[in-house]
């Protein structure tokens, strides 16, 4: 009698769902999933920078607030830009040279 491989090992497993959509959070990690790049999208990287714990919500909100000013809240790249826009305008002004120090 021959054996195949079904009765050695059992029926297949059913695999579940693909897994979550784009956009949607990971169950397993609780990472939100990309959405693939669009044709013709500029490459990009992430870029990030630390702020202290007390002043995260106001950062964000100051930021948000730029955007919003300059037209560009929750456009492609609009951190990039209102970021952009600020040091250029800051790099302008003499007075602020050794602010820092």
């Amino acid at each position: 009698m021959a054996m195949s491989w079904t009765s050695l090992l059992g029926a297949p497993r059913q695999l579940g769902p693909a897994g979550p959509e784009p956009g949607e959070e990971c169950p397993a990690c609780h990472r939100r999933v990309p959405h693939p790049a669009k044709p013709g999208s500029p490459r990009s990287r992430p870029l990030s920078y630390r702020v202290p714990e007390d002043e995260r919500k106001a950062h964000e909100e100051i930021m948000a607030e730029a955007g919003k000013f300059l037209g560009v809240f929750q456009t492609p790249f609009w951190q990039f830009k209102v970021t952009a826009l600020a040091v250029a305008h800051l790099l302008q002004d003499e007075k602020l040279e050794g602010f820092g120090q």
